[in-house]
């Protein structure tokens, strides 16, 4: 009971640094894009999909109102969000 305990602490706590380390580097990402260009690039969750290779991101045949929604949520944001929850989830009780 210990071990799972000390476990899923483990898991939460890599799963709350992950989130927040990604939104960090992907605000890092857009931040040293405007000081090159001094244009901002909107990074949303969908171009996150993007970059990962999910074509649902890139074209949706389905849940295309999720699509347009994700399109507008800066990945910066969702990442440390979707952190904080994992993390949340996965402590033990």
């Amino acid at each position: 009971m210990l071990k799972e305990r000390r476990g899923s602490s483990a898991l939460a706590a890599v799963l709350f640094i992950a989130g927040l380390g990604g939104g960090f580097l992907v605000f890092v990402h857009q931040a040293l894009g405007w000081f090159k260009s001094s244009t901002w690039t909107s990074v949303s969750v969908v171009t996150g999909l993007q970059w990962l290779g999910v074509r649902w991101a890139t074209g949706p045949q389905e849940w295309r109102g999720l699509h347009e929604v994700l399109g507008n949520v800066p990945l910066a944001i969702a990442l440390p969000v979707i952190g904080v929850l994992a993390a949340l989830f996965v402590r033990p009780r």
